[in-house]
């Protein structure tokens, strides 16, 4: 079950936590400004929070305080955006100001709670999020740090998006300064702005985030409400979400709360004509006249009819390139000579190893892209004694390594996608576009794919990530 989130969370930074700070805090009874402490909620790398009350208006809060100068410009923003943006699904703005020359922050007092786990409340829960994104979306923002440690909850367990740090203007250029909401660090390598297993792909590949990066962000917030293995009517709304390819992800939040609502609505589609069927047979009057039985075998529709001859025509034009795949393979000593490729929607796949818990595969799309996958289903993980974050940070930390064995430059790519048996997988994927024409497949490009997929495989040995 995923853990309640904490306000010592929400004080870390999007990358690793902070060592705990040696300051001491604020005494319970202190006196700080217009404030009386009444307790520490949680301290992280940069503030404090304290459960404080507002004198002489006896008004009762948690004040965030900043302890550390040179997140100054960070906290400046959250409390900046705050002031001027106020919203039901954001926290409400108290008061802001300077004490002793420390800058603080007062807002309404939010509650920790543990992640909903039924269909009914994680919609809700959803919905709710959702209202708030899609506002920061209209004025202009992207969040870029949507994770269960920035949700808390008010008395009436209304789910409450705190942290606006890292809150994005995607309407200005980006930002030069590095405290504007700089990469996070895996590994000691600098890969982009965010959490790592929680944000969207690209804010770590390029630094990029658009409103579709929180589509990505909610949809792993889906998919951990159901423990990484969402009912039948969710999986098809987290796959589309937390695609690693923004075009294939839902175009904004308005789309994605939409399918939330509308999940349902096949299954209720077919108890409707069901209902109406049994109607018109059984009810009076509404006997049907009973259907002819078929003489012969029905012929297949005309676009079933469409569908193998594109599977035929596909096959046999990929039939030369995989003839001299197993040749390349076989004349170098691949152990990928003996192998059968597959051809799926996705496109035509070989298995290159099986490692700690996860595998390593490539395959080579009709859209001539070669891409490099390792991904981790949840029960290998869980057995192997790892998880799929950690995977997804060894190969952010030996990014360098690995691509230094490719013959051109590749790029690193990560997402939520299905693994053997529909498991849900954590995805790393070297992505190398324009490999091989899917309408020219020539030998030489084949000989690059394949030595592309033995070098990765290399690597990771050499890394001793497979075995």
């Amino acid at each position: 079950m995923p853990a309640a989130p904490s306000l010592d969370a929400w004080l870390r930074s999007g990358s690793a936590a902070a060592a705990e700070p040696a300051s001491p805090p604020l005494a319970d009874g202190a006196a700080f400004g217009p404030f009386r402490i009444l307790g520490l909620l949680g301290r992280g790398g940069s503030s404090d929070v304290y459960r404080a009350r507002q004198e002489p208006a006896g008004l009762v809060g948690a004040l965030k305080v900043l302890r550390d100068a040179s997140a100054a410009g960070r906290f400046a923003r959250g409390v900046r955006f705050l002031a001027e943006h106020p919203h039901p699904a954001l926290p409400r703005y108290l008061g802001s100001g300077e004490t002793d020359g420390r800058a603080w922050l007062f807002l309404e007092e939010l509650v920790p709670a543990p992640l909903p786990r039924s269909d009914r409340a994680v919609a809700r829960f959803l919905l709710a999020l959702c209202r708030g994104v899609a506002h920061l979306h209209a004025l202009g923002f992207v969040h870029r740090d949507i994770k269960p440690d920035n949700v808390l909850f008010r008395a009436n367990g209304a789910p409450v998006l705190i942290d606006f740090g890292l809150v994005k203007d995607v309407r200005e250029p980006p930002p030069v300064l590095p405290d504007a909401g700089g990469p996070s660090v895996v590994g000691g390598r600098r890969v982009g702005v965010g959490t790592p297993g929680w944000s969207a792909p690209e804010q770590f590949d390029r630094g990029e985030a658009t409103p579709t990066s929180d589509v990505h962000a909610l949809g792993v917030l889906a998919d951990a409400c159901f423990g990484g293995r969402p009912p039948r009517a969710w999986r098809p709304i987290v796959r589309r979400a937390t695609s690693s390819l923004p075009a294939e992800r839902f175009p904004d939040v308005a789309s994605f709360a939409r399918a939330i609502r509308l999940r349902h609505a096949g299954r209720w589609a077919a108890t409707a004509l069901m209902l109406a069927a049994f109607a018109a047979v059984v009810l009076p009057g509404g006997r049907a006249e009973p259907r002819a039985r078929p003489t012969g075998r029905p012929a297949a529709p005309e676009s079933v009819a469409r569908f193998k001859a594109r599977e035929a025509s596909r096959e046999e034009r990929w039939a030369p390139f995989w003839n001299d795949f197993r040749a390349w393979c076989a004349a170098n000593g691949s152990p990928l000579a003996d192998r059968v490729p597959g051809a799926g929607k996705a496109g035509n796949a070989m298995l290159l190893a099986q490692g700690r818990g996860f595998h390593v595969q490539y395959s080579i799309s009709d859209a001539g892209r070669l891409q490099l996958e390792l991904y981790s289903s949840i029960e290998e993980a869980e057995a192997a004694g790892t998880t799929p974050q950690a995977v997804m940070e060894r190969m952010f930390a030996h990014r360098t390594e690995i691509e230094a064995r490719f013959a051109d430059p590749a790029t690193l790519e990560t997402g939520w996608f299905s693994g053997k048996a529909g498991a849900r997988s954590r995805v790393t994927r070297f992505v190398r576009p324009g490999v091989v024409d899917p309408a020219r497949p020539d030998p030489a490009a084949i000989a690059r794919a394949a030595a592309d997929g033995e070098a990765l495989l290399a690597a990771l040995r050499d890394l001793g990530e497979l075995r």
